[in-house]
């Protein structure tokens, strides 16, 4: 039997430390949450009292018995699985960067703990340290511990705790559908189009692209089964040193693309969507709104050659949306790909007692602007300026093009930006297939019904098609977004392309909207499982046993069905063997259908009819290949 959690017990280790006038002082954790209040077997909620959202530094802390539990999931892990969570730094969540929630959990994937912050849109840190003394994990929940927090979100305050020994992927989505109850706005609405292959210029072009190039490839990315072009950095200026001295003014390089609107409609005729990239805060020193700007910064990065605008600043505001606004309407575009929002920051975030953790990726900034200057702000938080800023964005924008795909990149596909965009993409990865993997995982054990979408797919023009079509395979359960000169493809690998595009598409409603089941985390997901009611899928990127489902819910017995749970199944080989091993149980003994098996390139290796027995059946299936069973009905087992 499971080792589950006494709430009782760990109730009694909470602590709660608060910094008042520089002095550190340990408050009866009683004094500063109410509850628990039990709002389902084995989930809890502690209120904080509203004397107390007085915005002072302040850390929750309590210890969990390392009992049964070997692992810990948290939306910034990438490829760090261990219980130790960064040690005391942690990491922090706000509404531009990952999201308030950690999963303790089993090496089989059971919950042991989930604990999540309901306001996702203040910055709050995250920790979780082993404590050798005690052979127990101290996790602490850094509040209103910024340098300057100046304002509330007006969410609730409220600490969550599930103890359920439940699938971790389920407790983790409960923490999203509890954020998405808790919210202030519903999440942006998903046009079909956000679901649907995207070609990139990003990692085909960079920054030196043309009109004429851009269609050319669209034309073949069309064909190949892509709806949406993404046309990235290089639109907005000539020059092509990759930094950002040039972003700010977002006038069309007329070098590049002589007419905007007529290069969009011959994108249109073909039968795609066209989206624009946007680097939201840079404005560069070589733009011409530097000098209109350059007092209205929360910084400078030098090594990218521009500042980071403060939209605290109306004006700032109002500048970005009117040129988002005008893009939009005056270019006929069909989206936005709003990049660089985590840069947003002018907070240090800091332990009460002392030392700084800089957020992963966002620099700290110096707030060194005058008084007078300040005074011209009409927002004191970054953070929730940058909330308005999207809302008001997503506002007027709704209003003209309802259908608008707006993508922003992890780290800021947290629960709050789910309010402005529908396409979450994953956050830069260039042929790492398996980071790939990993993020576009993590990101929709979060994301419920937004779209995620993958890194762009890119690889070598000299690599094998099993290698190619293994980053195709990685983000089967994401939305592909590709990446390459389509014309400067061998034949090989084009057919690796279509069959893999053709084949995500075949079974999009699956892989896309099926429940999602991705085993072992700590092991960077080997397999992944997605099922609807008509279809189960596997992919398994290791050599393991398949075990098949005996029941859809665990409690069907051979006597009860006489259909089967599924009318296809379907088997993906993610590793360099050429063969799959399913054990089939006791239940689906006599499993009878038209099994067939496809290579990486969509070439059919068989094609017969099987009856399979309880026992292990060895599947042989080329590398990167498939197998599909179209169920007909159930035999006798054959002995």
């Amino acid at each position: 039997m499971s080792f589950v959690l006494d709430i009782g017990q760990l109730q009694q280790s909470f602590r709660v430390r608060l910094e008042r006038g520089g002095d550190i002082h340990e408050v009866p954790f009683s004094a500063v949450f109410s509850g628990p209040v039990q709002v389902a077997d084995g989930v809890f909620e502690w209120a904080l009292r509203s004397e107390m959202e007085t915005l002072e530094p302040m850390e929750v802390l309590w210890e969990v018995p390392c009992i049964d539990l070997q692992a810990l999931w948290f939306p910034a892990a990438g490829r760090r699985r261990s219980l130790d969570l960064n040690g005391s730094q942690g990491f922090t969540a706000r509404l531009t960067s990952h999201a308030p929630v950690v999963c303790m959990h089993r090496a089989d994937g059971q919950n042991r703990l989930t604990f999540a912050w309901s306001d996702a849109t203040l910055p709050v840190t995250l920790c979780a340290e082993v404590h050798e003394e005690t052979a127990s994990v101290q996790c602490v929940l850094k509040l209103f511990s910024t340098d300057v927090q100046n304002g509330v979100s007006g969410k609730p305050s409220m600490l969550r705790l599930d103890v359920r020994s439940v699938f971790y992927a389920e407790a983790i989505a409960d923490v999203a559908s509890w954020w998405r109850v808790h919210a202030t706005r519903p999440p942006l609405s998903v046009p079909a189009s956000a679901r649907l292959p995207v070609y990139s210029t990003w990692y085909s072009f960079h920054q030196p692209l043309t009109d004429s190039e851009v269609e050319r490839q669209c034309e073949l990315a069309k064909d190949m089964g892509f709806q949406v072009v993404i046309v990235d950095d290089g639109w907005q200026t000539s020059n092509a040193e990759r930094g950002y001295a040039y972003c700010g003014d977002w006038d069309v390089c007329l070098e590049k693309i002589p007419d905007m609107r007529a290069h969009v409609d011959r994108i249109h005729q073909m039968g795609l969507k066209y989206v624009l990239w946007f680097a939201v805060p840079f404005v560069g020193k070589q733009s011409k709104v530097w000098a209109r700007f350059q007092d209205k910064l929360l910084g400078v990065r030098e090594e990218l050659g521009a500042g980071v605008l403060d939209v605290r600043y109306p004006d700032v505001r109002e500048y970005l949306l009117e040129t988002y606004l005008h893009a939009v309407t005056e270019f006929g575009l069909d989206g936005l790909k709003l990049d660089f929002v985590d840069t947003f920051s002018s907070q240090r975030v800091r332990s009460i007692q002392g030392g700084v953790s800089a957020h992963e990726g966002v620099p700290s900034l110096s707030d060194d602007a005058s008084e007078p200057r300040r005074a011209q702000r009409d927002e004191q938080s970054v953070v929730l300026a940058v909330e308005a800023l999207f809302a008001e964005l997503v506002d007027r924008l709704g209003a003209v093009r309802p259908d608008l795909l707006v993508e922003f990149r992890q780290s800021y596909v947290g629960p709050g930006m789910r309010a402005f965009g529908n396409m979450f993409r994953a956050v830069d990865c260039p042929e790492d297939g398996m980071e790939n993997r990993v993020r576009t995982l993590d990101v929709r054990l979060l994301a419920e019904h937004t779209p995620v979408h993958s890194d762009m797919v890119m690889w070598h023009f000299d690599d094998s098609e099993q290698s190619v079509a293994l980053q195709f395979l990685q983000v089967l359960f994401a939305v592909p977004q590709v990446s390459v000169r389509l014309d400067e493809l061998n034949s090989r690998h084009e057919k690796v392309v279509r069959h893999c595009i053709a084949f995500w598409r075949q079974h999009r409603t699956v892989l896309l909207e099926g429940q999602l089941r991705p085993y072992h985390p700590e092991l960077l997901y080997p397999l992944v499982v997605a099922k609807t009611r008509e279809e189960w899928l596997c992919v398994a990127y290791a050599p393991m046993v398949i075990q098949l489902p005996d029941s859809a819910d665990g409690t069907v017995s051979r006597a009860d069905r006489p259909n089967p749970l599924h009318e296809r199944y379907v088997f993906v080989n993610g590793t360099f063997q050429d063969a799959m091993v399913v054990e089939i149980p006791e239940n689906l003994t006599g499993l009878c259908g038209r099994l067939t098996v496809v290579d990486c390139v969509g070439d059919i290796c068989l094609r017969e009819t099987v009856v399979w027995n309880a026992g292990l059946v060895k599947l042989h299936i080329p590398s990167m290949g498939t197998a599909e069973l179209e169920v007909d009905v159930y035999e006798e087992s054959r002995d």
